[in-house]
């Protein structure tokens, strides 16, 4: 099983390299295609990938293996899916900063409330009812 930390850093780490590559650029610091945000596109794309296939696998926790990995597959290529629709209305470089700085705002959500969730006893809340 993939936890829940490692997977939220990745959608983080990758949605951060995006949201940079897109800062970068807009303040004439770094050229979107040149070496360094070629280098940041790829390497928030690893990132995100790895978020997206654990954010599927997550999903099925309990079953069998080979359905958690066609899950996984299949989270992964639905964000490719959405990021290609996003594509024609915004441009390539504000679309992977939109679709990052998304990412970084779902994960840290998803980090919050699995933090929160892991430090209450469980049961805490029977004498409310």
């Amino acid at each position: 099983m993939i936890s829940r930390t490692p997977a939220c850093l990745s959608g983080i780490l990758g949605g951060a390299c995006w949201v940079a590559r897109f800062a970068l650029d807009d303040a004439g610091v770094v050229a979107a295609d040149g070496q360094i945000g070629t280098a940041l596109r790829w390497a928030g794309l690893t990132w995100l990938a790895l978020a997206l296939f654990a954010a599927g696998v997550g999903l099925t926790a309990r079953s069998m293996l080979a359905l958690r990995l066609v899950v996984g597959v299949c989270v992964a290529l639905l964000g490719y899916t959405a990021l290609s629709l996003l594509y024609p209305a915004t441009g390539e470089s504000l679309g992977d900063a939109l679709f990052g700085g998304v990412t970084i705002l779902v994960s840290l959500v998803v980090w919050w409330r699995g933090r929160r969730r892991d430090h209450h006893p469980h049961g805490s809340h029977a004498a409310d009812g």
